[in-house]
């Protein structure tokens, strides 16, 4: 009697822990999801997992638990658009990961690289889990979500044959034929709408402009200017001081200078690559209208100590410097 009491009593614990995780759980409803950037719909139960960089490119990873379907949509220079099945054992291992990454409490610092955005969509009928990082998973890299990263290369690891070879399987929609490039398009240019700034507030950004931000030791600052409004805005975070923000008007002579130095950064083919220091970061975003141009470097200026395979963007940086003295 006494050992089926302690049977039932380690039962119920076990049964109370479990109910705890299952209120733990973050949920967001699924109507409520943002998958606005997905080009497919999520299954009624499922994992998917998106990877985009600089230019508008992704890699999509996304499993049908129903069907037992893993399809992979790439959209880049090398399209791919293919579908296979998965057996019972991987997808197990799958759902498995999915159900502890959306239990999952973060401990620690998330990775933090250049230009890179990784999305974690786990759909269950009614109920949702996203998680964002930049990126959420790196080969051999320590993380606070080390669940969700394992899941996320997980999902990649499965896809990679498929992107590197595609399988055989119903040939994708032809794709549309190109729209002619406007009058004014730049060469090295993306669509604003395409354009990922995981660092920078978009709302800092101007329609027209050149935008720095750099980050070191003492903090960061950021400096927009506005070519319509014709302004330098400067914010500063800096270690041991005010936040500071402040906006000044500027010669309509001294942003056309400024303008043309951003254009020459622009259009510049790289000879090479940019210094490597530590602790220090350079971000260059120019603006003009529904297309943009993003170079990050650590850093890209070098005030003219170390060569570089960026000079006419290092050239448009130090200007910038100085203007906003």
């Amino acid at each position: 009697m006494l050992a089926r009491y302690r049977w039932m009593s380690r039962l119920v614990a076990v049964l109370l822990v479990l109910a705890a995780c299952e209120t733990a759980r973050p949920t967001t409803p699924r109507a409520k999801l943002d998958t606005h950037d997905l080009p497919i719909p999520l299954a009624a139960r499922g994992i998917a997992a998106r990877a985009s960089g600089i230019g508008g490119v992704y890699e999509l990873v996304s499993i049908d638990s129903d069907a037992r379907t893993l399809r992979v949509i790439v959209h880049g220079p090398d399209p791919v658009d293919t579908t296979i099945t998965l057996d019972a054992a991987q997808l197990a291992r799958l759902e498995g990961l999915a159900a502890r990454a959306w239990s999952e409490v973060q401990h620690g610092a998330m990775l933090d690289a250049n230009d890179i955005v990784e999305d974690l969509y786990i759909v269950d009928h009614d109920d949702a889990f996203h998680l964002r990082g930049f990126p959420l998973h790196e080969r051999g890299a320590a993380t606070g979500r080390p669940i969700a990263a394992e899941l996320v290369g997980a999902l990649f690891e499965l896809a990679l044959p498929l992107i590197e070879r595609p399988a055989v399987g119903p040939a994708p929609a032809p794709a549309p034929p190109p729209s002619p490039a406007p009058a004014t398009h730049h060469p090295n240019g993306i669509e604003r709408k395409a354009l990922v700034t995981p660092h920078t507030d978009q709302s800092l950004l101007p329609v027209h402009g050149v935008v720095v931000h750099a980050w070191g030791l003492r903090g960061d600052s950021l400096i927009a200017i506005d070519s319509d409004a014709n302004t330098l805005r400067k914010v500063e975070h800096l270690l041991g001081e005010k936040p500071r923000d402040r906006t000044r008007k500027l010669d309509k002579r001294a942003v056309e200078i400024l303008m043309a130095a951003a254009l020459e950064a622009w259009d510049e083919t790289a000879t090479g690559p940019t210094p490597s220091a530590t602790d220090v970061r350079e971000d260059l975003i120019v603006l003009d209208g529904d297309e943009a141009f993003y170079l990050s470097g650590k850093p890209i200026h070098t005030l003219g100590s170390e060569a570089t395979g960026r000079p006419a963007a290092a050239r448009a940086l130090a200007a910038i410097y100085r203007a906003a003295k």
